[in-house]
């Protein structure tokens, strides 16, 4: 399955720059245009750790998905550790967590107001073996 869709969130911040680095399933690194470093999550998911199972698939993924791209992340706020949570959106318009999630990304996702990204979700809160794919 491919979904692909272009969001427009309303922001607390947006950051543009190029991914450099890969860190997990949901967690990048970004050089900005004015040559600051971010970390930032993916907003809403939380794929399997690189030591979980499927967590070097996870982070595959992720890597096909934006490795070496422009985006631009839309910030809706900050985790405990004060990492930047937001909606990642590469040259071309597709989120990444679909592309993820449709591969079977399965532990904690929050409920989104997106129908196409709720039923994706709900399809992937119960475990399956090898459900990750690249």
């Amino acid at each position: 399955m491919s979904v692909n869709c272009i969001f427009h969130f309303p922001s607390k911040e947006i950051i543009k720059g190029k991914v450099t680095n890969v860190i997990d399933g949901h967690t990048i690194e970004l050089i900005a245009e004015e040559n600051e470093s971010y970390k930032i999550e993916l907003a809403g998911i939380d794929s399997p750790d690189p030591l979980q199972p499927f967590g070097p698939e996870a982070k595959h993924l992720l890597e096909k998905s934006v490795k070496g791209k422009k985006v631009e992340a839309f910030v809706e706020g900050k985790n405990r550790w004060g990492v930047r949570q937001a909606i990642i959106i590469p040259e071309g318009g597709n989120d990444p967590r679909f592309h993820i999630l449709s591969r079977g990304a399965r532990l904690d996702i929050g409920k989104n107001e997106n129908q196409e990204f709720e039923s994706l979700r709900v399809r992937c809160i119960s475990p399956q073996e090898g459900a990750l794919e690249g």
